[in-house]
């Protein structure tokens, strides 16, 4: 996509804002070459620490779930799974460990009433992002609501950001 995008916006910059697991996925792409070469800035909404995180959430919401069975162990499976049908483990897309290798100017949204994605993920997040262009704004709202609950707030800090 930011291939595409580079050819047809050639002059301007690329944004990447990223919601929830979606900021998630920006997060591991932003510590990747091809991000540092392309993107000007990335916005991390809510993010999702990891994959695994994600996985192991949905896992407990199942109506079958075994609180007997050590979650480690099926975190394990899980991985091991991965790495053979899709070539990467939760290791590989550990998005708190990637953002070591962030040097992308960086904004973290955080909502401060996100049962999700919680503050203390969020912070973790921000203190491990590898630029020294980055920002941590917190809104009172739930998970990914801030623009919801205060827009004007909401478009204030983003565009901010944006034009700094």
């Amino acid at each position: 996509c930011v291939d595409y995008l580079r050819t047809k916006i050639v002059s301007h910059k690329i944004i990447i804002h990223g919601q929830s697991l979606g900021g998630c996925m920006v997060g591991i792409y932003a510590a990747t070459e091809h991000a540092n070469q392309n993107v000007d800035k990335i916005i991390l909404e809510s993010p999702m620490k990891s994959l695994e995180y994600m996985f192991l959430m949905g896992w407990r919401e199942m109506p079958d779930y075994d609180a007997t069975v050590p979650e480690a162990y099926l975190m394990s499976c899980g991985s091991w799974y991965l790495k053979w049908k899709e070539g990467f483990s939760f290791d590989d897309v550990n998005m708190v460990e990637k953002q070591k290798e962030n040097y992308i100017s960086t904004l973290v949204i955080q909502c401060l009433r996100d049962e999700l994605s919680n503050m203390e993920d969020g912070k973790e997040i921000f203190n491990q992002i590898g630029s020294q262009d980055k920002r941590y704004w917190e809104i009172d709202s739930d998970h990914i609501e801030g623009y919801i609950d205060y827009p004007d707030a909401y478009t204030e800090a983003v565009i901010g950001f944006i034009e700094q």
